[in-house]
């Protein structure tokens, strides 16, 4: 799977509109066996920020997601609580 750019308005539009819950989102395919990477990009930015951390994980052969979130009108708290329910 080659590795997928998610820039400021697939993610918009991947969550739906405005104040919609985080996604984790499977960017990259990884080796069994492997840890996970996850990317979380800060305030005004898209998971496309972090490219060069993602595209070296994935050559490290690990999976690689993306939070996908809405930084400008969902409460950071609201955020890393729905984070924390798709980390289980």
């Amino acid at each position: 799977m080659p590795l997928q750019e998610i820039d400021r308005g697939q993610a918009r539009r991947r969550l739906g509109g405005d104040n919609r819950p985080a996604q984790t989102v499977q960017i990259g395919a990884g080796q069994p066996g492997l840890a996970a990477v996850f990317t979380i990009h800060g305030m005004n930015g898209s998971p496309a920020n972090l490219q060069p951390i993602a595209e070296m994980a994935q050559q490290e052969g690990k999976e690689v997601h993306a939070l996908v979130y809405d930084d400008q009108f969902r409460r950071l708290t609201d955020t890393s609580s729905e984070l924390a329910r798709h980390l289980g």
